[in-house]
């Protein structure tokens, strides 16, 4: 090496060390700078950029990292940590299949790469092969059996494929980890036990979590979302809930509202983007696909900002829908309300509330003059940014609104529906017995519910039919039949199902001759789908948007007697159907076409009736918030 090289050398190590002390001290800024400095010098440090790299991903900057290892392999191809890094950054940015290409290149030239090897079974997951993530978890549990990170990871997966009993027993040593993971864990415990119908534990994992990392504003929505199965809960004290959410992480952020430049135009074509992380196959897919593809093109622009986990066919129809797509998952919530104001958006459309994937954060920067939640999450947010909810005046009434931070915007109904084209016609298996049940998720049922379910199982020739994900999985089979038990409702007469796909879920109603609705969290896109299939269904108007939404949907098809006010009276109505066999065939024949000419199910009514909603409150916005004169 010349003199000049040494010297050359020493720089970029000066250069590296300089990185390696501000990353030390929390001086990011300056880490990076260092890091690339000493990376991009003459006599570059691969090492720096490998730094360079995976400070960018732990800064949420997943797509600069993509790019910094992509260009620092070009000169360095060999150097593994590299790979690792770029496999974690397109994991992050939505390209799993360039992330196992990365991890398979690690581990044939270095087989026990832990990291590699953890970020391979990620990036399966993610690709929708899970039978094949579980085995490169199974096989990396013979490396590192204990290690925090990797259990979680597995634990998720579990989670996910509805094992939540084994999924949380997974999770130990992630719960007693260092806080920031074990904020992690205790979050994913909270959706393990929500799914094994435990939601008071549930409400507990998701508080500790808080506790942990009280910046994490997950683990405050998923303490909400389990309130919502809480029989103590009405709409006063789950508004209180949303509110106290906002306020420690939405609140904060409204030094961030700048004005907005939109033209004031009440007759302009509207700019309208809609937010969610469920432009997938998803339950909130049925509800807001067809919405989307019915909008008149001439009064509404549509931009669709997508933080799907992953994307799928039914992704592609989204995409039709949309005159602009935006692919959002690897924006953090300021780099999104940035993109979203640099579009022009004129009304920004919420469709997560507090469930997964949402973006409420960049919703809290206010980057849309309007913003709008509802449909996939009808339940409000609690911030002062959203401006409104979409609602009706039996999901959310009159004397409930005062809860809410959002205005109601009331539409024909709540929500709306539209079943493929190729589901099923509505058919009765034969049969010697009359069934009861619900596809709803099992967490649904609370322990008032199966006792007042075991009223009707009395009689001699009833059976319950029971559906969910978690039922795939014993240990949860084991766990519900003791709990029917104690309730009153002998297991023999019981039917378990596990999840299936849709279409199977679909011919599944033929099992059924009246649907119960649960309570006190009802059925929304459950409800309609039984009603699709021509099952008539019994609801208990309840204390909640989401204890309403089947009494408004069934007051919309015409059908307001299935909706009962008391417990005795939901029994007393469900023993009128079980007792009424010409109502249940009446029912099979003609329950699909009463929901298809209703306001739930014909799309480009409701779609108009959106739209001129869209249309009052931008001329209002216009009229309240004229230019500044220059």
């Amino acid at each position: 090496m010349t003199p000049e090289s040494k010297d050359a050398r020493d720089e970029a190590l000066a250069q590296f060390q300089a990185g390696l002390a501000a990353d030390a001290r929390g001086d990011m800024e300056g880490a990076l700078r260092s890091y690339r400095t000493a990376w991009k010098a003459p006599v570059g440090i691969v090492e720096a950029a490998g730094n360079y790299v995976a400070l960018l991903a732990r800064l949420g900057r997943f797509a600069e990292a993509e790019a910094a290892a992509r260009e620092a392999l070009g000169s360095a191809p060999d150097y593994l940590p590299l790979r690792v890094a770029r496999a974690q950054a397109l994991l992050m940015t939505g390209d799993p299949a360039s992330a196992l290409d990365e991890c398979d290149f690690v581990l044939a030239r270095a087989p026990g790469d832990v990291s590699a090897a953890g970020n391979r079974a990620l990036a399966l997951a993610a690709l929708g092969r899970h039978a094949d993530a579980v085995m490169a978890y199974i096989a990396l549990a013979q490396q590192v059996p204990e290690d925090p990170a990797f259990r979680l990871n597995f634990a998720g997966l579990l989670v996910e494929l509805g094992r939540a009993e084994e999924g949380e027993a997974m999770l130990g040593p992630a719960l007693a980890a260092a806080p920031a993971l074990a904020a992690r864990a205790w979050r994913t415990a909270g959706v393990a036990r929500l799914l094994q119908s435990r939601h008071r534990d549930a409400r507990i994992a998701f508080a500790r979590s808080a506790r942990l990392d009280p910046t994490d504003p997950e683990a405050g929505s998923g303490e909400i979302f389990a309130a919502n199965f809480d029989p103590a809960i009405d709409d006063a004290a789950a508004q209180a809930l949303r509110r106290a959410w906002a306020a420690r992480h939405a609140d904060p952020l409204r030094a961030q509202w700048m004005a907005h430049p939109n033209p004031r135009d009440p007759d302009k074509r509207l700019v309208v983007g809609y937010v969610s992380g469920d432009f997938r196959e998803h339950a909130a897919a049925g509800v807001i696909e067809p919405i989307l593809a019915a909008h008149d093109k001439r009064a509404v622009e549509v931009v669709c900002y997508a933080a799907n986990p992953r994307d799928d066919i039914r992704t592609e129809r989204f995409k039709a829908a949309a005159d602009r797509w935006r692919d959002v998952k690897a924006l953090v919530p300021s780099a999104l309300a940035d993109t979203i104001r640099a579009d022009g958006i004129d009304i920004l459309v919420d469709l997560s509330g507090h469930t997964a994937n949402n973006r409420l954060l960049a919703f809290a920067r206010k980057p849309a003059p309007i913003q709008i939640t509802g449909w996939g999450d009808a339940n409000g947010t609690g911030m002062a940014a959203m401006d409104f909810l979409f609602a009706d005046p039996i999901a959310l009434p009159a004397a409930a609104r005062a809860h809410f931070a959002e205005t109601a915007l009331d539409l024909p109904n709540a929500q709306f529906f539209q079943a493929p084209d190729d589901a099923p016609a509505p058919t009765i298996a034969p049969r010697e017995h009359l069934a009861l049940g619900t596809f709803n998720r099992i967490a649904k049922l609370d322990d008032a519910v199966l006792r007042l379910w075991a009223r009707l199982l009395a009689p001699a020739g009833r059976r319950l039919v029971l559906k969910d994900l978690i039922l795939g999985e014993e240990g949860s089979c084991a766990r519900l039949r003791d709990r029917l038990a104690a309730c009153g409702i002998d297991p023999a007469k019981v039917d378990l199902l596990p999840g299936t796909s849709r279409m199977a879920n679909y011919a599944d109603y033929a099992r059924l001759d009246v649907a119960l609705d649960p309570f006190p969290y009802g059925g929304g896109l459950t409800t309609l789908d039984a009603l699709w299939m021509g099952v008539p269904l019994v609801t208990l108007r309840g204390h909640t948007i989401q204890g309403r939404l089947s009494a408004s949907i069934l007051s919309a098809i015409g059908r307001s007697e299935w909706v009962a006010e008391t417990p005795e009276d939901y029994v007393a109505r469900a023993e009128s159907l079980l007792a009424d066999p010409a109502a249940r065939v009446a029912a099979r024949r003609d329950l699909r076409e009463t929901v298809r000419r209703s306001a739930v199910g014909d799309a480009q009514a409701y779609a108009r009736a959106v739209e001129a909603r869209y249309r009052e409150i931008w001329t209002e916005w216009c009229l309240k918030n004229p230019l500044p004169s220059p």
